[in-house]
Parts: structure tokens; C-alpha cells; sequence
């Protein structure tokens, strides 16, 4: 099996300001995503392979009951100050073919997905917010591959189109999940003294970058 990322995200303020900053750099912003039964909504960038999200939280006490609860996503969203990994990874089969998630996990079956879409496999490891949020998709596909129907804007006025490698900061020794010898090749790991991650579009060929003012996050194209 070939896994490849699917899409990122990383936790924002209410209503994404931050996300401003991309548009301004001539990011190309798509459709935003309200997520009914979990409590969050987010700010969305696709790309030819790959989508980026500013993910909030719109109602805590949803976050934090129901179906939404085992997720652990409002105690990472409360504790942002305290430690707390900001950053979401999904994965998806390179082939789109039904193969099984590359890590242990849990069926999680949120209401807002598309119709005929299939659930979510959630991390075993999910409750431990110290640890970058890992989970996959057994059936979605690259964002150049969707019908017009689901299409979004694939073109950025700064030129990037894919995503050519991420690189993602921890500063726990271990992270078992992305550690898989399943995972991409393009998500390299560093340990370090704090959480940040990199995203990186076409091998930053332009040498352009773009450092988040409040968020620990750091485009390059």
C-alpha cells in the first residue's frame, strides 16, 4: 500500500483570520466547510494533490459531547497554550483503492460528509494531544480528480499548484503513527522545542515563503 496526504490542517482562531495572510500572498482561497455534530468550521486552499484547512471551533459543548467527543478535538482545541499539537494530518490510499488505515484506529462517521462518502479511520492515539491529530480516508481522491460537481479552484494567483513535501516540528522524541514505514516519503520530521510545521509547494521553486504572524505554521513556494 502507497499512502499519500490528503489534507492538513491546522487549528485557528474562530472564523480564520489568519487565513487573510494566504490570500494576501496570492493564495486562492476555496469554499468553506461547516461541520454539523462536531462543533468546528473551517477556512479551506486546495491544491492539485493536497488541501490545506484552518480548522475552529464553533460550539464547544458539541465539540465535546456526542459523537464528536472520542475525537479529543476540543481538548486540543482548549489547550493550544498548554502543549497541544495544532496540526491534523489525513491520509488516503495513492490509488484511491479500499485499503485499510496505515496506523490503529477507530470508524468515526461524521454527518457532514458527503453523501456515499466513507468514513473516517481516527487514530487509536488521538486522546493524546501532545501528538500531531493522525487519520485517513479510504476513499477520497486527489483534488484534480473530482468531478465538476465537488471541483474547487485549483489556480493561485502566486503560481503554486502542489504539494511537494511537508515538514513537521514536535518536540516529543517519537511520533508512532507518522513514523510508519507506510507513510509518504514527502513528510519529513524533525524534533525540536515546539510544535511548527512547514508546507511546501513545488519544491519552492519561486524561494518565496510566508511565516503565519500568530499561527506556528510556514508556507514555501
Amino acid at each position: 500500500m502507497t499512502i499519500e496526504m490528503d489534507h492538513l490542517f491546522v487549528f485557528s482562531t474562530v472564523k480564520a483570520p489568519e487565513a487573510d495572510e494566504l490570500i494576501a500572498a496570492g493564495f486562492t482561497e476555496g469554499s468553506a466547510n461547516i461541520h454539523a455534530g462536531q462543533g468546528t468550521a473551517c477556512r479551506r486552499f486546495f491544491f492539485v494533490n493536497c488541501m490545506l484547512e484552518f480548522l475552529y471551533v464553533t460550539d464547544i459543548a458539541i465539540t465535546r459531547s456526542g459523537i464528536a467527543e472520542p475525537t479529543g478535538l476540543a481538548e486540543r482545541w482548549l489547550k493550544q497554550d498548554a502543549g497541544a499539537a495544532p496540526f491534523g494530518l489525513c491520509f488516503r490510499p495513492r490509488q484511491g483503492d479500499d485499503e485499510p488505515a496505515p496506523f490503529p484506529s477507530w470508524t468515526y462517521s461524521p454527518s457532514y460528509l458527503p453523501d456515499g462518502t466513507p468514513a473516517y479511520e481516527i487514530s487509536k492515539r488521538c486522546r493524546l494531544i501532545a501528538e500531531p491529530f493522525a487519520f485517513f480516508t479510504p476513499k477520497f481522491l486527489r483534488q484534480d480528480r473530482y468531478p465538476p460537481d465537488r471541483a474547487q479552484p485549483l489556480v493561485h494567483r502566486n503560481g503554486a499548484k502542489s504539494v511537494s513535501h511537508v515538514h513537521l516540528e514536535s518536540p516529543l522524541a517519537t511520533l508512532p503513527d507518522l513514523q510508519s514505514p507506510l507513510m509518504p516519503a514527502n513528510l519529513l520530521l524533525h524534533h525540536t522545542k515546539r510544535h511548527r510545521m512547514q508546507v511546501e509547494f513545488d519544491n519552492a521553486r519561486q524561494g518565496r515563503t510566508l511565516d503565519l504572524s500568530t499561527l506556528p505554521l510556514t508556507l514555501a513556494w
